[in-house]
């Protein structure tokens, strides 16, 4: 692996040549097919996660939400609609401090399992 990304090194004068960027776009968008939403609404995502405290307390949790596309598209939504009505200021915010980690359960399609 580490000798491909080597010999990739020197593909990286061609590829910033803008003629061979349009044409590779170009083949991608040719091959490449997005889901359909009828795809999107047959496979949801499941998240699973473990937090463990101090004194190895452990807590974990299962959530069924909506397709992991859809979930980042009106996720990153819900973000920017609290953002631009809400004006927290100046300096960074993860995103589960913009909204108190509201965004997952805003999606209809999201149970606790």
């Amino acid at each position: 692996m580490i000798a491909s990304a080597r010999r990739d090194n020197y593909l990286r004068p061609l590829l910033r040549i803008a003629w061979i960027q349009r044409q590779i776009k170009a083949s991608i968008t040719k091959k490449v097919k997005s889901p359909s939403e009828q795809a999107h609404a047959r496979q949801p995502t499941f998240v699973c996660g473990e937090a463990v405290n101090l004194r190895g307390e452990s807590k974990c949790a299962r959530i069924l939400t909506s397709n992991g596309y859809s979930l980042t598209i009106t996720g990153s939504l819900a973000v920017v609609d609290y953002l631009m009505r809400f004006n927290p200021g100046r300096g960074g915010l993860h995103t589960s401090q913009t909204d108190g980690g509201q965004t997952w359960s805003a999606d209809c399609r999201t149970q606790v399992l």
